[in-house]
Protein backbone atom coordinates (compact mmCIF):
# COMPACT_ATOMS: atom_id res chain seq x y z
CA UNK A 1 0.00 0.00 0.00
CA UNK A 2 1.22 3.46 -0.84
CA UNK A 3 1.70 6.36 1.50
CA UNK A 4 0.14 9.79 1.46
CA UNK A 5 2.16 12.05 -0.79
CA UNK A 6 2.81 9.22 -3.24
CA UNK A 7 0.79 8.50 -6.36
CA UNK A 8 -1.02 5.17 -6.22
CA UNK A 9 -3.58 4.43 -8.90
CA UNK A 10 -5.10 1.36 -10.47
CA UNK A 11 -6.32 1.58 -14.09
CA UNK A 12 -9.77 0.30 -13.09
CA UNK A 13 -10.07 2.87 -10.32
CA UNK A 14 -8.93 5.67 -12.62
CA UNK A 15 -11.29 4.58 -15.41
CA UNK A 16 -14.28 4.42 -13.05
CA UNK A 17 -13.39 7.83 -11.61
CA UNK A 18 -13.16 9.48 -15.02
CA UNK A 19 -16.39 7.82 -16.14
CA UNK A 20 -18.21 9.03 -13.06
CA UNK A 21 -16.67 12.45 -13.62
CA UNK A 22 -18.34 12.55 -17.03
CA UNK A 23 -21.61 11.49 -15.39
CA UNK A 24 -21.17 14.32 -12.91
CA UNK A 25 -20.83 16.77 -15.77
CA UNK A 26 -23.68 15.60 -17.96
CA UNK A 27 -26.27 13.54 -16.06
CA UNK A 28 -29.38 14.45 -14.09
CA UNK A 29 -28.74 15.86 -10.63
CA UNK A 30 -29.70 12.71 -8.72
CA UNK A 31 -27.45 10.60 -10.94
CA UNK A 32 -24.59 12.91 -10.06
CA UNK A 33 -25.09 11.82 -6.45
CA UNK A 34 -25.04 8.16 -7.52
CA UNK A 35 -21.78 8.79 -9.39
CA UNK A 36 -20.25 10.18 -6.19
CA UNK A 37 -21.39 7.17 -4.16
CA UNK A 38 -20.07 4.69 -6.72
CA UNK A 39 -16.58 6.18 -6.51
CA UNK A 40 -16.79 6.40 -2.71
CA UNK A 41 -17.72 2.74 -2.34
CA UNK A 42 -15.99 1.03 -5.26
CA UNK A 43 -12.62 2.81 -5.30
CA UNK A 44 -10.34 2.45 -2.29
CA UNK A 45 -9.53 5.72 -0.58
CA UNK A 46 -5.78 5.20 -0.87
CA UNK A 47 -5.91 5.65 -4.65
CA UNK A 48 -4.79 9.12 -5.55
CA UNK A 49 -2.68 11.22 -7.88
CA UNK A 50 -0.10 13.57 -6.38
CA UNK A 51 0.59 16.81 -8.26
CA UNK A 52 3.05 19.35 -6.82
CA UNK A 53 2.80 17.61 -3.39
CA UNK A 54 -1.01 17.97 -3.42
CA UNK A 55 -2.99 14.75 -3.09
CA UNK A 56 -5.94 14.33 -5.44
CA UNK A 57 -7.91 11.37 -4.17
CA UNK A 58 -10.44 9.86 -6.55
CA UNK A 59 -13.30 11.37 -4.55
CA UNK A 60 -11.67 14.78 -4.65
CA UNK A 61 -11.38 14.51 -8.43
CA UNK A 62 -15.07 13.63 -8.74
CA UNK A 63 -16.02 16.57 -6.52
CA UNK A 64 -13.99 18.89 -8.77
CA UNK A 65 -15.92 17.53 -11.77
CA UNK A 66 -19.11 18.32 -9.86
CA UNK A 67 -18.12 21.93 -9.30
CA UNK A 68 -17.18 22.34 -12.95
CA UNK A 69 -20.70 21.18 -13.76
CA UNK A 70 -22.36 23.53 -11.28
CA UNK A 71 -20.42 26.58 -12.45
CA UNK A 72 -20.77 25.76 -16.14
CA UNK A 73 -24.53 25.25 -15.90
CA UNK A 74 -25.16 28.10 -13.48
CA UNK A 75 -26.95 25.80 -11.05
CA UNK A 76 -26.30 28.00 -8.02
CA UNK A 77 -29.32 30.21 -8.77
CA UNK A 78 -31.76 28.09 -6.73
CA UNK A 79 -29.59 27.99 -3.64
CA UNK A 80 -31.43 28.96 -0.45
CA UNK A 81 -29.42 29.65 2.73
CA UNK A 82 -29.98 27.45 5.80
CA UNK A 83 -28.54 27.83 9.32
CA UNK A 84 -26.59 24.59 8.86
CA UNK A 85 -24.71 26.28 6.00
CA UNK A 86 -23.08 28.67 8.48
CA UNK A 87 -21.98 26.03 11.01
CA UNK A 88 -19.82 24.10 8.54
CA UNK A 89 -17.49 27.03 7.62
CA UNK A 90 -17.19 28.05 11.29
CA UNK A 91 -16.08 24.54 12.23
CA UNK A 92 -13.59 24.45 9.36
CA UNK A 93 -12.23 27.89 10.30
CA UNK A 94 -11.48 26.98 13.92
CA UNK A 95 -9.99 23.66 12.88
CA UNK A 96 -7.59 25.34 10.45
CA UNK A 97 -6.78 28.13 12.93
CA UNK A 98 -5.61 25.59 15.49
CA UNK A 99 -3.17 24.14 12.97
CA UNK A 100 -1.94 27.63 12.05
CA UNK A 101 -1.26 29.13 15.50
CA UNK A 102 -1.94 26.34 18.00
CA UNK A 103 0.32 23.59 19.36
CA UNK A 104 -0.14 21.59 16.14
CA UNK A 105 1.40 24.41 14.08
CA UNK A 106 4.76 22.69 14.65
CA UNK A 107 3.45 19.54 12.97
CA UNK A 108 5.19 19.33 9.57
CA UNK A 109 2.70 19.87 6.78
CA UNK A 110 -0.16 19.86 9.25
CA UNK A 111 -1.71 23.15 8.15
CA UNK A 112 -1.60 22.22 4.46
CA UNK A 113 -3.16 18.85 5.25
CA UNK A 114 -5.85 20.57 7.29
CA UNK A 115 -6.61 22.92 4.39
CA UNK A 116 -7.02 19.89 2.15
CA UNK A 117 -9.46 18.34 4.61
CA UNK A 118 -11.34 21.64 4.82
CA UNK A 119 -11.58 21.75 1.02
CA UNK A 120 -13.01 18.23 0.93
CA UNK A 121 -15.58 19.07 3.60
CA UNK A 122 -16.70 22.43 2.24
CA UNK A 123 -16.63 21.45 -1.43
CA UNK A 124 -18.58 18.22 -0.84
CA UNK A 125 -21.18 19.77 1.45
CA UNK A 126 -21.96 22.82 -0.69
CA UNK A 127 -21.86 20.87 -3.96
CA UNK A 128 -24.73 18.68 -2.80
CA UNK A 129 -26.49 21.61 -1.16
CA UNK A 130 -26.74 23.01 -4.68
CA UNK A 131 -27.51 19.79 -6.54
CA UNK A 132 -30.21 18.54 -4.14
CA UNK A 133 -33.19 20.88 -4.50
CA UNK A 134 -36.48 19.15 -3.72
CA UNK A 135 -38.17 16.12 -2.18
CA UNK A 136 -37.69 14.12 -5.36
CA UNK A 137 -33.93 14.62 -5.14
CA UNK A 138 -33.96 13.46 -1.53
CA UNK A 139 -35.95 10.36 -2.44
CA UNK A 140 -33.66 9.46 -5.32
CA UNK A 141 -30.57 9.96 -3.16
CA UNK A 142 -31.87 7.58 -0.51
CA UNK A 143 -32.71 5.09 -3.28
CA UNK A 144 -29.09 5.44 -4.45
CA UNK A 145 -27.89 4.41 -0.99
CA UNK A 146 -30.12 1.35 -1.35
CA UNK A 147 -28.55 0.35 -4.66
CA UNK A 148 -25.05 0.90 -3.28
CA UNK A 149 -25.85 -1.24 -0.21
CA UNK A 150 -27.08 -4.08 -2.44
CA UNK A 151 -23.97 -3.70 -4.59
CA UNK A 152 -21.62 -3.82 -1.58
CA UNK A 153 -23.16 -6.74 0.30
CA UNK A 154 -21.94 -9.23 -2.35
CA UNK A 155 -18.19 -8.50 -1.90
CA UNK A 156 -18.72 -8.38 1.87
CA UNK A 157 -20.28 -11.86 1.92
CA UNK A 158 -17.53 -13.19 -0.35
CA UNK A 159 -14.92 -11.70 1.96
CA UNK A 160 -16.59 -13.33 4.95
CA UNK A 161 -16.63 -16.73 3.24
CA UNK A 162 -13.05 -16.66 1.89
CA UNK A 163 -11.17 -14.35 4.24
CA UNK A 164 -9.88 -12.41 1.26
CA UNK A 165 -10.82 -8.89 0.20
CA UNK A 166 -11.41 -8.63 -3.56
CA UNK A 167 -10.79 -4.87 -3.41
CA UNK A 168 -7.15 -5.53 -2.49
CA UNK A 169 -6.54 -5.93 -6.23
CA UNK A 170 -7.08 -2.17 -6.53
CA UNK A 171 -4.62 -1.41 -3.73
CA UNK A 172 -5.19 0.47 -0.51
CA UNK A 173 -6.65 -2.42 1.54
CA UNK A 174 -5.15 -5.68 2.77
CA UNK A 175 -5.81 -8.89 0.91
CA UNK A 176 -6.23 -10.91 4.11
CA UNK A 177 -9.24 -10.00 6.20
CA UNK A 178 -8.42 -9.28 9.83
CA UNK A 179 -9.95 -11.42 12.54
CA UNK A 180 -10.93 -10.64 16.14
CA UNK A 181 -12.49 -12.99 18.67
CA UNK A 182 -12.87 -15.63 15.98
CA UNK A 183 -14.81 -13.38 13.60
CA UNK A 184 -13.66 -11.97 10.27
CA UNK A 185 -13.90 -8.16 10.18
CA UNK A 186 -14.93 -7.46 6.60
CA UNK A 187 -14.29 -4.01 5.14
CA UNK A 188 -14.61 -4.27 1.33
CA UNK A 189 -13.27 -1.01 -0.19
CA UNK A 190 -13.48 0.99 3.03
CA UNK A 191 -10.42 2.10 4.95
CA UNK A 192 -11.33 0.07 8.05
CA UNK A 193 -14.02 -2.45 9.06
CA UNK A 194 -15.52 0.12 11.43
CA UNK A 195 -15.92 2.58 8.55
CA UNK A 196 -17.67 -0.09 6.50
CA UNK A 197 -19.91 -0.97 9.44
CA UNK A 198 -20.90 2.63 10.07
CA UNK A 199 -21.65 3.11 6.38
CA UNK A 200 -24.05 0.20 6.65
CA UNK A 201 -25.62 1.52 9.85
CA UNK A 202 -26.21 5.05 8.54
CA UNK A 203 -27.47 3.72 5.20
CA UNK A 204 -29.92 1.48 7.06
CA UNK A 205 -31.11 4.54 9.00
CA UNK A 206 -31.91 6.29 5.73
CA UNK A 207 -33.43 3.27 4.02
CA UNK A 208 -35.81 2.81 6.92
CA UNK A 209 -37.56 5.93 5.61
CA UNK A 210 -38.35 4.27 2.29
CA UNK A 211 -39.57 1.14 4.06
CA UNK A 212 -41.85 3.22 6.29
CA UNK A 213 -43.04 5.70 3.66
CA UNK A 214 -43.95 3.28 0.84
CA UNK A 215 -45.78 0.24 2.27
CA UNK A 216 -46.56 -1.22 -1.17
CA UNK A 217 -42.83 -1.35 -2.00
CA UNK A 218 -41.60 -2.79 1.30
CA UNK A 219 -40.25 -5.97 -0.25
CA UNK A 220 -37.94 -4.06 -2.58
CA UNK A 221 -36.86 -1.55 0.03
CA UNK A 222 -36.57 -4.34 2.59
CA UNK A 223 -33.90 -6.03 0.47
CA UNK A 224 -31.82 -2.83 0.45
CA UNK A 225 -32.40 -2.34 4.17
CA UNK A 226 -31.29 -5.92 4.91
CA UNK A 227 -28.18 -5.41 2.75
CA UNK A 228 -27.20 -2.27 4.68
CA UNK A 229 -27.73 -4.02 8.01
CA UNK A 230 -25.75 -7.00 6.70
CA UNK A 231 -22.79 -4.74 5.93
CA UNK A 232 -22.82 -3.61 9.56
CA UNK A 233 -23.00 -7.15 10.91
CA UNK A 234 -20.24 -8.45 8.62
CA UNK A 235 -17.89 -5.69 9.78
CA UNK A 236 -17.88 -7.53 13.15
CA UNK A 237 -17.33 -4.25 15.00
CA UNK A 238 -19.10 -3.32 18.22
CA UNK A 239 -19.39 0.41 17.51
CA UNK A 240 -21.31 0.06 14.23
CA UNK A 241 -23.62 -2.55 15.82
CA UNK A 242 -24.46 -0.05 18.57
CA UNK A 243 -24.96 2.64 15.91
CA UNK A 244 -27.38 0.35 14.08
CA UNK A 245 -29.20 -0.30 17.37
CA UNK A 246 -29.51 3.47 17.88
CA UNK A 247 -31.07 3.76 14.41
CA UNK A 248 -33.64 1.10 15.31
CA UNK A 249 -34.35 2.92 18.56
CA UNK A 250 -34.80 6.25 16.77
CA UNK A 251 -37.23 4.73 14.27
CA UNK A 252 -39.12 3.22 17.19
CA UNK A 253 -39.72 6.75 18.45
CA UNK A 254 -41.60 7.77 15.29
CA UNK A 255 -45.04 7.00 16.81
CA UNK A 256 -43.97 8.99 19.90
CA UNK A 257 -42.62 12.00 18.00
CA UNK A 258 -45.03 14.43 19.66
CA UNK A 259 -43.51 13.52 23.03
CA UNK A 260 -39.91 13.59 21.82
CA UNK A 261 -38.94 16.64 23.88
CA UNK A 262 -39.98 15.18 27.28
CA UNK A 263 -38.40 11.85 26.31
CA UNK A 264 -35.15 13.64 25.49
CA UNK A 265 -35.07 15.56 28.76
CA UNK A 266 -36.03 12.46 30.77
CA UNK A 267 -33.09 10.63 29.19
CA UNK A 268 -30.70 13.44 30.10
CA UNK A 269 -32.05 13.44 33.67
CA UNK A 270 -31.70 9.67 33.97
CA UNK A 271 -28.09 9.72 32.75
CA UNK A 272 -27.29 12.55 35.17
CA UNK A 273 -28.70 10.60 38.11
CA UNK A 274 -26.81 7.46 37.07
CA UNK A 275 -23.61 9.51 36.82
CA UNK A 276 -23.85 10.74 40.41
CA UNK A 277 -25.22 7.63 42.14
CA UNK A 278 -22.69 5.21 40.63
CA UNK A 279 -19.13 4.94 41.82
CA UNK A 280 -17.93 5.16 38.23
CA UNK A 281 -18.80 7.92 35.71
CA UNK A 282 -21.74 7.31 33.41
CA UNK A 283 -19.48 6.71 30.39
CA UNK A 284 -18.28 3.49 32.06
CA UNK A 285 -21.50 2.03 30.66
CA UNK A 286 -19.68 1.97 27.30
CA UNK A 287 -17.43 -0.72 28.74
CA UNK A 288 -20.47 -2.73 29.84
CA UNK A 289 -21.96 -2.51 26.35
CA UNK A 290 -18.64 -3.53 24.83
CA UNK A 291 -18.75 -6.79 26.79
CA UNK A 292 -21.96 -7.59 24.89
CA UNK A 293 -21.15 -6.35 21.38
CA UNK A 294 -17.40 -6.90 21.46
CA UNK A 295 -14.68 -4.34 20.85
CA UNK A 296 -12.35 -2.32 23.04
CA UNK A 297 -14.82 -0.40 25.18
CA UNK A 298 -12.33 -0.18 28.03
CA UNK A 299 -10.03 1.92 25.81
CA UNK A 300 -12.86 4.31 24.97
CA UNK A 301 -13.76 4.67 28.64
CA UNK A 302 -10.13 5.47 29.48
CA UNK A 303 -9.97 7.97 26.62
CA UNK A 304 -13.00 9.92 27.83
CA UNK A 305 -11.66 9.97 31.40
CA UNK A 306 -8.30 11.30 30.22
CA UNK A 307 -10.05 13.89 28.07
CA UNK A 308 -11.70 15.47 31.10
CA UNK A 309 -8.63 15.15 33.30
CA UNK A 310 -6.48 17.01 30.75
CA UNK A 311 -9.03 19.72 29.97
CA UNK A 312 -6.62 22.62 30.54
CA UNK A 313 -4.12 21.05 28.19
CA UNK A 314 -6.33 20.91 25.08
CA UNK A 315 -9.08 23.47 25.75
CA UNK A 316 -7.55 26.55 24.08
CA UNK A 317 -6.36 25.34 20.66
CA UNK A 318 -5.84 21.63 21.12
CA UNK A 319 -2.72 19.70 22.04
CA UNK A 320 0.17 18.32 20.03
CA UNK A 321 0.10 14.79 21.45
CA UNK A 322 -1.82 12.56 23.85
CA UNK A 323 0.99 10.02 24.19
CA UNK A 324 1.52 10.93 27.87
CA UNK A 325 -2.12 10.33 28.79
CA UNK A 326 -2.91 7.24 30.85
CA UNK A 327 -2.69 4.21 28.64
CA UNK A 328 0.64 5.17 27.09
CA UNK A 329 0.99 4.84 23.35
CA UNK A 330 -2.60 3.57 23.07
CA UNK A 331 -3.87 7.00 24.16
CA UNK A 332 -2.89 8.31 20.74
CA UNK A 333 -5.53 6.12 19.14
CA UNK A 334 -8.36 8.64 19.54
CA UNK A 335 -11.38 6.49 18.78
CA UNK A 336 -13.92 9.20 19.54
CA UNK A 337 -14.85 11.95 17.09
CA UNK A 338 -15.80 14.43 19.81
CA UNK A 339 -12.49 13.97 21.61
CA UNK A 340 -10.58 14.19 18.34
CA UNK A 341 -12.16 17.57 17.59
CA UNK A 342 -11.05 18.87 20.98
CA UNK A 343 -7.55 17.43 20.76
CA UNK A 344 -6.99 18.82 17.26
CA UNK A 345 -8.62 22.22 17.67
CA UNK A 346 -9.52 22.88 21.28
CA UNK A 347 -12.85 23.92 22.73
CA UNK A 348 -13.77 26.28 19.83
CA UNK A 349 -13.48 23.44 17.29
CA UNK A 350 -15.30 20.97 19.53
CA UNK A 351 -18.19 23.35 20.23
CA UNK A 352 -18.52 24.31 16.57
CA UNK A 353 -18.59 20.61 15.65
CA UNK A 354 -21.30 19.93 18.24
CA UNK A 355 -23.21 22.96 16.90
CA UNK A 356 -23.37 21.23 13.49
CA UNK A 357 -25.19 18.32 15.12
CA UNK A 358 -27.46 20.55 17.21
CA UNK A 359 -28.45 22.73 14.25
CA UNK A 360 -28.86 19.61 12.14
CA UNK A 361 -31.36 18.11 14.59
CA UNK A 362 -33.18 21.45 14.87
CA UNK A 363 -33.39 21.64 11.09
CA UNK A 364 -34.85 18.13 10.91
CA UNK A 365 -37.44 18.99 13.56
CA UNK A 366 -38.57 22.11 11.71
CA UNK A 367 -38.67 20.21 8.42
CA UNK A 368 -40.92 17.49 9.83
CA UNK A 369 -43.29 20.11 11.24
CA UNK A 370 -43.34 21.98 7.93
CA UNK A 371 -44.06 18.76 6.06
CA UNK A 372 -47.10 18.06 8.25
CA UNK A 373 -48.22 21.67 7.90
CA UNK A 374 -48.28 21.80 4.09
CA UNK A 375 -52.00 22.21 3.47
CA UNK A 376 -51.38 22.15 -0.30
CA UNK A 377 -50.48 18.43 0.01
CA UNK A 378 -52.76 15.50 0.82
CA UNK A 379 -52.57 14.09 4.38
CA UNK A 380 -50.89 10.92 3.11
CA UNK A 381 -48.24 12.91 1.26
CA UNK A 382 -47.59 15.19 4.21
CA UNK A 383 -46.88 12.05 6.19
CA UNK A 384 -44.63 10.63 3.46
CA UNK A 385 -42.50 13.78 3.33
CA UNK A 386 -42.32 13.89 7.13
CA UNK A 387 -41.11 10.28 7.24
CA UNK A 388 -38.34 11.08 4.75
CA UNK A 389 -37.31 14.01 6.92
CA UNK A 390 -37.41 11.87 10.05
CA UNK A 391 -35.11 9.41 8.28
CA UNK A 392 -32.53 12.18 7.91
CA UNK A 393 -32.77 12.79 11.65
CA UNK A 394 -32.34 9.08 12.37
CA UNK A 395 -29.26 9.06 10.12
CA UNK A 396 -27.76 12.03 11.98
CA UNK A 397 -28.53 10.36 15.32
CA UNK A 398 -26.76 7.22 14.09
CA UNK A 399 -23.69 9.28 13.19
CA UNK A 400 -23.80 10.99 16.59
CA UNK A 401 -23.83 7.61 18.32
CA UNK A 402 -21.05 6.25 16.12
CA UNK A 403 -18.85 9.26 17.00
CA UNK A 404 -18.62 7.98 20.59
CA UNK A 405 -16.72 4.89 19.46
CA UNK A 406 -14.70 6.04 16.46
CA UNK A 407 -13.26 9.05 14.67
CA UNK A 408 -14.14 9.11 10.98
CA UNK A 409 -11.62 8.88 8.16
CA UNK A 410 -11.49 7.68 4.58
CA UNK A 411 -14.65 7.58 2.46
CA UNK A 412 -17.04 7.96 5.38
CA UNK A 413 -16.21 11.64 5.93
CA UNK A 414 -17.46 12.80 2.48
CA UNK A 415 -20.54 10.61 2.94
CA UNK A 416 -21.19 12.37 6.26
CA UNK A 417 -21.01 15.74 4.47
CA UNK A 418 -23.50 14.45 1.90
CA UNK A 419 -25.89 13.46 4.70
CA UNK A 420 -25.63 16.94 6.23
CA UNK A 421 -26.29 18.53 2.83
CA UNK A 422 -29.39 16.36 2.45
CA UNK A 423 -30.76 17.75 5.73
CA UNK A 424 -30.25 21.38 4.74
CA UNK A 425 -31.53 20.86 1.18
CA UNK A 426 -34.67 19.14 2.44
CA UNK A 427 -35.35 22.12 4.68
CA UNK A 428 -34.91 24.47 1.72
CA UNK A 429 -37.33 22.42 -0.38
CA UNK A 430 -40.03 22.60 2.29
CA UNK A 431 -39.70 26.38 2.63
CA UNK A 432 -41.03 26.91 -0.87
CA UNK A 433 -44.60 27.98 -0.26
CA UNK A 434 -45.35 29.00 3.31
CA UNK A 435 -47.39 26.45 5.28
CA UNK A 436 -50.29 27.97 7.17
CA UNK A 437 -50.68 25.59 10.12
CA UNK A 438 -48.64 24.08 12.92
CA UNK A 439 -48.04 20.36 13.43
CA UNK A 440 -51.41 18.57 13.26
CA UNK A 441 -52.56 15.91 15.67
CA UNK A 442 -51.61 12.30 15.06
CA UNK A 443 -55.12 11.53 13.83
CA UNK A 444 -54.87 14.27 11.20
CA UNK A 445 -51.38 13.22 10.19
CA UNK A 446 -52.44 9.60 9.67
CA UNK A 447 -55.67 10.40 7.79
CA UNK A 448 -55.76 8.21 4.66
CA UNK A 449 -55.28 9.79 1.26
CA UNK A 450 -58.51 10.61 -0.57
CA UNK A 451 -59.03 9.00 -3.98
CA UNK A 452 -57.78 11.21 -6.77
CA UNK A 453 -55.77 13.50 -4.49
CA UNK A 454 -52.57 14.59 -6.23
CA UNK A 455 -49.60 13.27 -4.28
CA UNK A 456 -47.35 15.88 -2.72
CA UNK A 457 -48.78 18.49 -5.06
CA UNK A 458 -47.47 16.34 -7.92
CA UNK A 459 -44.33 15.27 -6.07
CA UNK A 460 -45.76 11.98 -4.87
CA UNK A 461 -46.30 10.86 -8.45
CA UNK A 462 -42.68 11.71 -9.12
CA UNK A 463 -41.58 9.63 -6.14
CA UNK A 464 -43.44 6.65 -7.49
CA UNK A 465 -42.24 7.36 -11.03
CA UNK A 466 -38.84 9.12 -10.79
CA UNK A 467 -38.56 9.46 -14.55
CA UNK A 468 -41.62 11.65 -14.82
CA UNK A 469 -41.04 15.40 -14.88
CA UNK A 470 -43.40 17.38 -12.64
Amino acid sequence: MGKYGETEIHPVGLALTLLMGVVMLTARRDRAVLAFLLVACLVTHAQRVVVASIDFSMLRIVIIFGWIRVLAKGETSNYRFQPLDATIPVWLFFGALAYLIGPRSSYPGGFVQRLGSAFDAGATYFLFRILLRDVRDLHRTIVAFGWISILMIGPMILENLTGRNVFSALGGVNERTTMRDGRLRCQASFSHPIMAGNFGATSAALLGALWMAFPKERLRHGVALAAAAGITVLSASGGPVLALASAILAWGLWPLREWLSPIRWATVAALTVIHFVREQPVWHLIGRLSSITGGTGYHRVSLITNFFEHFKEWAVLGTYTTRHWKGGHGAQDITNQYILEGVRGGLPTLLSFVSILVVGFQTVGRSVRRAFARDDWSPADRRTAAILGWGLGVCLFTHSTAFIGVSYFGQLLPILYLHLAMIASFASALQRGKPSRELPTREEAEEPEKPGTPALGGLGAALRNPGRRV
